[in-house]
């Protein structure tokens, strides 16, 4: 383009922007090494999130009721948004008439995932009347 030209354009608010080859490419190489640490960076970042409890089915002629149906739990946002429930395991003394307390170690938590708070469930075993 003239010289004349050019500034016709520059007159008419046009710019032009004249690059290298090699600009284009570095330019490239840089907008995807921002995207990886972007990347990088949100899939470590932290989450918490409230999930559903899940009790097993009760031995014949009891019920159980928990304290809380939920709990909070937090991880990788990505470890968190695959868990749907977690699951309580009712241990064999628990299996009786009573009001039991259940933490941590009763709680199957899938890996990368952990409760934000301390664990203490109330589990009451209730016997269910025989018709």
């Amino acid at each position: 383009m003239s010289k004349q030209n050019q500034n016709i354009a520059e007159e008419n608010g046009e710019s032009l922007v004249h690059r290298s080859r090699r600009a284009n490419i570095i330019a490239a190489v840089l907008c995807v090494l921002f995207a990886v640490v972007v990347w990088a960076f949100v899939m470590n970042a932290e989450d918490a999130t409230e999930v559903e409890l899940q009790l097993p089915q009760p031995a014949a002629g009891y019920t159980y009721t928990l304290s809380d149906d939920s709990i909070d739990i937090k991880g990788r946002i990505m470890d968190v948004k695959r868990v749907e429930s977690i699951e309580i395991v009712v241990p064999k003394e628990f299996q009786v008439a009573g009001t039991h307390t259940l933490s941590l170690e009763h709680l199957i938590l899938p890996e990368g995932v952990s409760p934000a708070a301390a664990v203490e469930i109330t589990l009451t075993v209730t016997e269910t009347p025989q018709q």
